[in-house]
C-alpha cells in the first residue's frame, strides 16, 4: 500500500511539473511574440527606407518547444517558391507519456505533413492561408486477459488551415497556426478478445482526440538572401 501511494504522488508530482513547463514554455512564446510585433512596427525587418540591397526571407526551419513537455517531437521546414506561394514540410514523433494518460497500452505515433501556403501580403513573414494532407500512424501493444497483443491506426488528413509568421531581423521566427480537415482512419488489433478491442478503444478516447485537427506554435531560425 505504502508502495503504491510513492508512485502515485511520484505520478502526480510529474504531471505537475509538465504543466509547469507547458505554461513556462506558453509564456515564452506569447512573450516573443508581442517582441516580435512591435519590432515589426518599428521596421526592423526589411525596412521599405533602406538604401542596402535589399534581401529577404525565403526559408525557415521551425521546432516546437511546447510538445517536448508531452513527449512529442515535432520539427518543420518551409521554402517560399515566390513571393506569394511557400511549401511547409513537417515530421512528428510522438513518444506518448504512459503514466500521463494512465493507458491500458504502450503506444507511440509518426507523423508526414505538407502544407501548401499562400502569404496574402508577400513574403515569409506574413499572414498565410492554405491546405494541408497529412498521414499519421499511432502503433502499440497491450495485454489482454493475459495475452500479448499490437495494434496499428493509420489515419490521412486533408484540411485547410491559416496562421502567422513573425520574423525578427536576426532571423529567429515564430509561428502559430491552426486548420481542420476530413480524416480516414482505420483499426487493426491482431486480437479479437473483448479487452484488447476496448483497451484500444480506450487509448484512441483519451489521447487522439483531435484526429482532423492541424496546429503549430513553433520557433525557429529564418534564412535571408538577397533578392534577385
Amino acid at each position: 500500500m505504502f508502495f503504491n501511494k510513492s508512485v502515485l504522488k511520484f505520478k502526480n508530482m510529474k504531471l505537475s511539473l509538465s504543466k509547469k513547463f507547458s505554461k513556462l514554455m506558453l509564456t515564452i512564446l506569447i512573450s516573443l511574440t508581442l517582441n516580435f510585433c512591435s519590432a515589426q512596427k518599428s521596421g526592423l525587418v526589411n525596412s521599405a527606407n533602406s538604401t542596402v540591397p535589399k534581401k529577404e526571407f525565403k526559408q525557415a526551419v521551425n521546432f516546437c518547444p511546447i510538445a517536448l513537455a508531452l513527449g512529442i517531437y515535432s520539427i518543420n521546414y518551409e521554402r517560399m517558391i515566390n513571393k506569394h506561394h511557400g511549401l511547409m514540410g513537417r515530421v512528428d514523433y510522438e513518444s506518448i507519456p504512459h503514466w500521463l494518460y494512465k493507458l491500458d497500452v504502450k503506444a507511440n505515433g509518426k507523423a508526414a505533413i505538407l502544407n501548401y501556403r499562400y502569404h496574402i501580403k508577400g513574403g515569409l513573414q506574413s499572414f498565410f492561408v492554405g491546405s494541408f494532407a497529412r498521414y499519421r500512424v499511432f502503433s502499440g501493444t497491450g495485454n489482454a486477459e493475459g495475452e500479448k497483443f499490437s495494434f496499428t491506426l493509420p489515419e490521412v488528413s486533408i484540411g485547410l488551415n491559416l496562421g502567422k509568421r513573425w520574423i525578427f531581423n536576426n532571423g529567429i521566427n515564430i509561428t502559430t497556426a491552426g486548420g481542420y480537415g476530413y480524416f480516414m482512419d482505420r483499426e487493426k488489433i491482431n486480437s479479437n478478445k473483448t479487452s484488447a478491442v476496448n483497451s484500444v478503444r480506450q487509448f484512441q478516447k483519451k489521447y487522439d482526440l483531435y484526429n482532423g485537427f492541424f496546429g503549430e506554435i513553433s520557433l525557429g531560425y529564418a534564412f535571408k538572401f538577397k533578392k534577385k
